[in-house]
């Protein structure tokens, strides 16, 4: 991997049509128990990811290097399902599976690189580097 496409990466099992992934974005919320009334747990997922474990957390970890040297340091372990926000002047919610950005290109993963640091939204789109989101942030949703 050379240093001008450092941003690009080829999670395993990854593919850029929703139809095609393992597990659907409503087989995830099908998934999802009910606690205490509305509250949602949300099983961890990546966007374009199988949900093999085995295969998800590989993605996960290589995913996690190659935002590393986006931004130039660690992300926590942190593993975080939505943003709601200000971005670009609007507020707006960002969430895994979901289109975002002009482009609507589908969010892969949110990662938090710790507080002096913006978050790295990561799409399918792998031609461009993850999009930053600087704090402060409304409200962040984590995976249950």
């Amino acid at each position: 991997m050379t240093s001008a496409n450092w941003w690009q990466f080829s999670l395993p099992m990854l593919s850029a049509t929703p139809a095609s992934w393992g597990a659907t974005r409503a087989e995830h919320w099908r998934d999802c128990a009910s606690i205490e009334g509305n509250a949602q747990v949300t099983p961890f997922f990546l966007a374009g990811v199988k949900s093999d474990s085995a295969a998800l957390e590989a993605a996960y970890s290589e995913l996690r290097e190659r935002s590393q040297l986006a931004v130039g340091c660690a992300a926590k372990q942190r593993r975080i399902f939505k943003l709601e926000c200000r971005f670009e002047g609007s507020d707006c919610e960002i969430e895994v599976g979901r289109p975002f950005g002009p482009d609507g290109d589908v969010v892969v993963a949110i990662l938090d690189h710790g507080r002096e640091e913006a978050y790295a939204v990561h799409t399918l789109d792998r031609a461009h580097p993850p999009t930053r989101v600087t704090r402060p942030v409304y409200t962040v949703t984590d995976f249950s």
